[in-house]
């Protein structure tokens, strides 16, 4: 069998990602702080320490940074919501555990929830057509969570754990419940839940209300 070698990232491989990793990183942070329209491009640049024309080079504009740095954000929240889909087990239990996900995604990536809950609220409708796909694929990418979220709600429905309800409605419901509750967390007066327990219980709560809504009645004592 002959020997495979993996060849290692040339230096100029290396110097890139490194770059783009510190504008990323810049982005992310500056994008939470501010807002997409307040960062400006020189502001990011120097955050990154980079040339302003380095954004340009790697991401073509700020838009295209602040994409960059939602997907990313997406797919931290998509790696723990799809191992949980993944999981064999009922389907309260994976409502609940999936609220539990929802806040470590909060709490353990502040940032990245602030923009996700921001991130489509994204200037205009690009003219640049690759702009434009890209966030209408962001789009698709959340509407495939909720599905899920829906395909357990009908999982439930045909094992008997759940009543017959529209489990896209329910879905949909849950996740803006989650989405709104989890807010909370970004709040620094007397509504906000800045203690990660206290905004995990209150999902919770929230969570154990909702499915205990959705659960099938018991059939009548004979």
């Amino acid at each position: 069998m002959a020997h495979v070698t993996t060849r290692e990232p040339t230096r100029t491989a290396r110097r890139k990602a490194a770059t783009e990793a510190a504008i990323v990183a810049a982005g992310e942070r500056l994008f939470h702080e501010r807002g997409f329209r307040d960062a400006r491009i020189e502001d990011l640049a120097e955050a990154a320490d980079v040339a302003v024309g380095s954004i340009y080079a790697h991401f073509g504009s700020k838009l295209g940074l602040f994409l960059e740095v939602v997907e990313r954000a997406l797919s931290t929240q998509e790696a723990l919501l799809l191992e949980i889909h993944a999981r064999c087990e009922p389907a309260d239990s994976k409502l609940r555990a999936l609220g539990e996900a929802f806040v470590a995604f909060a709490v353990e990536h502040p940032s990245k929830f602030r923009l996700l809950s921001e991130g489509p609220l994204t200037p205009a409708r690009p003219a640049d057509a690759d702009l434009a796909r890209r966030i209408d694929q962001m789009s698709r990418r959340g509407q495939v969570l909720i599905d899920r979220l829906a395909a357990t709600i009908d999982e439930g429905i045909e094992a008997g754990i759940l009543r017959a309800v529209d489990a896209q409605r329910s879905a949909r419901f849950l996740w803006a419940a989650w989405s709104g509750a989890l807010a909370l967390h970004l709040r620094h007066d007397r509504l906000g839940a800045t203690d990660p327990r206290e905004l995990r219980a209150i999902v919770q709560q929230g969570t154990d209300l909702v499915t205990h809504g959705l659960m099938a009645a018991s059939p009548p004592a004979r």
